[in-house]
C-alpha cells in the first residue's frame, strides 16, 4: 500500500514538474529589467469644475518620473507626474500616482511583441483657479481608482512601440462642496480634497487613458523616449466635473541593471 501511495506521489511530482518547467525555463532565459525613466512634457487640458466650464483649453506643462521592473512576460511599474499651467486668470496643479501590474495573454516566443494586462492603481488629485486671485476660484477633481490595465508592445532593432490603456473600474473620488469659499494654500486644498470621499464606478465616472511611446536605445544602458498621450475624465456627482487632455512627452530612460 506505501509502495502504491509514493508511486503515486512521485507521478503527481513530475506532472507538477512538467507543467511548471516552461515557465521556469522562460524565467531563467528571459532576465529581469529595472528601468528608471524621466519625461518631461506639454500638454492642453480642458477642465470642467465647480467655478470653470466651458473656458477653453489650458497650456501646461509637466515631468514625469517611473520605475519598470520585470520581463517581456511580467511588468510591474510605479509612476508620478505633475503637470502646472496657468493662462488668463485660470490655472491647473494636476498629480499623478500609480501602480501598474501586468501579465502576459499572447506574445512571440522570440520576445519581439507581446500583449499583456491587469490592474492599475491611481491617485490623481487635480487643483484648478478660475477667479482672478478670489479664493472662490479655487476648486478640484480628485479620483482614486483601481482600472483594468493592458499594455502591447513592438521591437524592431534597437527601436521599441509601446502602447497603454486604462479604464477604471472603482473607486473613491471628491469633488469642491458648492458653496466653500477656500483659502490660496495648495497644502489645505490637498486635505480638503481627501475629504468627502464617495464611491465611484462606471454609473458616476466615465474615465480612460490612451498612450503611445516610441524608445530608440542609444546604447545597452540610456534609450531616448518620446510619446503622446490623452484622457477623459468626467463625474457625474453630485455635479458634472472633470477634464480632457492630451499632450506630447519627451526623455530618457536608463537600464540600471
Amino acid at each position: 500500500m506505501r509502495m502504491k501511495k509514493r508511486g503515486t506521489n512521485y507521478v503527481l511530482a513530475g506532472c507538477l514538474g512538467l507543467l511548471l518547467w516552461p515557465g521556469l525555463l522562460q524565467a531563467q532565459t528571459r532576465e529581469a529589467e529595472q528601468v528608471h525613466s524621466f519625461t518631461v512634457g506639454a500638454a492642453a487640458i480642458d477642465p470642467v469644475t465647480l467655478h470653470d466650464a466651458g473656458g477653453g483649453n489650458i497650456a501646461a506643462g509637466g515631468i514625469a518620473y517611473s520605475f519598470q521592473s520585470g520581463t517581456d512576460t511580467r511588468q510591474k511599474r510605479v509612476g508620478l507626474s505633475w503637470q502646472y499651467g496657468k493662462n488668463s486668470g485660470r490655472s491647473v496643479n494636476g498629480f499623478d500616482l500609480r501602480y501598474n501590474d501586468a501579465f502576459l495573454l499572447s506574445g512571440k516566443d522570440d520576445g519581439r511583441a507581446g500583449w499583456l494586462a491587469g490592474y492599475s492603481l491611481q491617485a490623481s488629485p487635480w487643483y484648478y483657479h478660475a477667479a482672478n486671485g478670489s479664493p472662490a476660484g479655487y476648486s478640484w477633481v480628485n479620483t482614486n481608482t483601481a482600472a483594468i490595465y493592458t499594455t502591447g508592445f513592438v521591437k524592431l532593432k534597437q527601436q521599441r512601440f509601446t502602447v497603454d490603456i486604462y479604464v477604471p473600474v472603482a473607486g473613491f473620488a471628491s469633488v469642491t462642496p458648492a458653496g466653500k469659499q477656500y483659502e490660496h494654500d495648495l497644502n489645505g486644498l490637498l486635505y480638503d480634497s481627501y475629504g468627502g470621499l464617495f464611491f465611484t464606478s462606471w454609473h458616476n465616472l466615465k474615465m480612460a487613458e490612451l498612450s503611445f511611446r516610441y524608445e530608440h536605445r542609444l546604447d545597452a544602458r540610456l534609450s531616448v523616449i518620446a510619446g503622446v498621450h490623452g484622457r477623459y475624465r468626467k463625474l457625474t456627482t453630485p455635479y458634472t466635473a472633470g477634464e480632457k487632455s492630451y499632450g506630447l512627452s519627451a526623455g530618457l530612460s536608463y537600464r540600471a541593471w
